[in-house]
């Protein structure tokens, strides 16, 4: 059971070192993660961030749109989860630039990496022309917009896995998510007199966010251009 938890925390993009085994040892499957402790207080910044956004999600879809509440503990939450990434990554960068520490090691970032893994397991549950009718076309397969959506996931998560060893992960994860939000609601930015509620959608406000978090990440790379080789020159 054990090994199944850690294979199935590193295919989320999660922190490998909060998980210990029953001897004691820790999970390394990302280097450096293994020496990484989550006091239960740093918590309050992510519980106050998934509040804010589901609150909004929940106002934006479930009351001006008209989506059912039924819907709400997946289809809403996975948008707030989604934001709440980005809002965190964005959050890392900050952290990284403002006070010199390690990027990927941050708290920040690794809850980003959590909601990351967390948002992909959920929409490929709800992954379906009957949810998301834009990114199919009549033959019930996905279209054009739907493989690009997709593969902009795909990269953001591969970036997670590598983002320890190289450098260049940790500046295309950001980007990844910015394009990845951008193919889903470029559309909709467009037309903001069509916005429910005239509120912003979500997935514009997380490439934003992903944009800033961009921009941080490049700042910090160019001041510490090996932190992201760190981890491994220390174990050789």
């Amino acid at each position: 059971m054990w090994v199944v938890t850690r294979r199935f925390h590193w295919l989320a993009g999660l922190a490998p070192g909060w998980l210990s085994s029953k001897d004691g040892r820790q999970a390394d499957l990302i280097p450096g993660a293994s020496c990484m402790r989550i006091d239960p207080r740093h918590h309050s910044t992510l519980l106050a961030v998934v509040a804010v956004t589901a609150t909004y999600a929940a106002i934006r879809y479930n009351v001006f749109k008209g989506v059912g509440w039924e819907h709400f503990p997946l289809f809403v939450m996975n948008k707030s989860i989604a934001w709440s990434g980005t809002i965190l990554l964005l959050l890392a960068g900050w952290q990284a630039v403002a006070s010199r520490v390690d990027l990927v090691t941050s708290r920040y970032f690794i809850q980003a990496a959590a909601l990351g893994g967390l948002h992909v397991l959920v929409s490929l549950v709800l992954l379906g022309p009957a949810r998301y009718p834009d990114l199919f076309d009549r033959s019930m397969q996905l279209n054009l917009v739907g493989e690009l959506a997709l593969l902009g996931g795909v990269v953001a998560t591969g970036c997670l896995v590598w983002v320890r060893s190289s450098m260049a992960s940790a500046i295309l994860l950001p980007l990844a998510v910015a394009a990845h939000c951008a193919i889903l609601g470029f559309r909709n930015w467009i037309t903001p007199g069509a916005w429910p509620g005239r509120m912003p959608p979500i997935t514009l406000l997380s490439a934003m966010a992903a944009v800033a978090a961009l921009v941080l990440t490049a700042v910090w790379s160019r001041r510490h251009p090996r932190a992201g080789r760190q981890g491994d020159s220390a174990r050789q």
